[in-house]
């Protein structure tokens, strides 16, 4: 006597109805980690725009140090770029030589760009200006210590009302103007 047994046939295929659920929950999955994502995208591009604020800032008191005064709020980007230079940066940033005017001759430095204005509107002549302002406070003569200055984003803050270009750089301020914009 010989015993047949018969093994269940197993199914190795996918339904379709299974592999449309398992699509559905492979979207969802995505659905949610694109906007955390663009989220932690957007937060590194603040991070390297304080970065650059940071720079600013100290490169602004090295100078000050030296020169015992702050610079032009208007030629910053000439007057500041020898303290910006870095090993890093030496081949993209102009030589001091050859920086004459350089806000509008050269190509914006990275420590001058903020990564995060993706959209930012300039009059031509500004194309290559720095993303940020320095606003300086002139309304009495003091020690550079004593004065009110600081960088910004031009982007977050609105263009203080004078009849000039200038404030795409920077601009020297007193009185009330002063105490606004700072």
């Amino acid at each position: 006597m010989t015993a047949t047994t018969t093994e269940p046939k197993v199914q190795s295929k996918f339904s379709l109805f299974e592999v449309v659920i398992l699509l559905v929950i492979c979207g969802g999955g995505i659905g949610l980690l694109l906007p955390a994502l663009a989220s932690s995208r957007e937060n590194a591009r603040s991070n390297i725009c304080r970065r650059n604020l940071r720079r600013l800032d100290l490169a602004t008191i090295q100078y000050a140090e030296i020169y015992q005064r702050l610079p032009d709020a208007v030629t910053w980007p000439d007057e500041l770029l020898t303290y910006l230079r870095t090993q890093s940066d030496g081949d993209r940033l102009p030589s001091k030589e050859a920086s004459v005017n350089f806000t509008f001759q050269f190509p914006r430095p990275p420590v001058f760009t903020c990564p995060s204005q993706l959209t930012h509107q300039q009059s031509k002549l500004a194309d290559n200006a720095a993303h940020y302002e320095l606003i300086v406070d002139r309304s009495k003569q003091k020690s550079w210590q004593e004065t009110n200055w600081k960088f910004r984003d031009r982007e977050l803050a609105p263009p203080p009302q004078q009849g000039n270009d200038w404030w795409r750089v920077g601009v020297e301020l007193t009185g009330d103007a002063a105490a606004q914009q700072l």
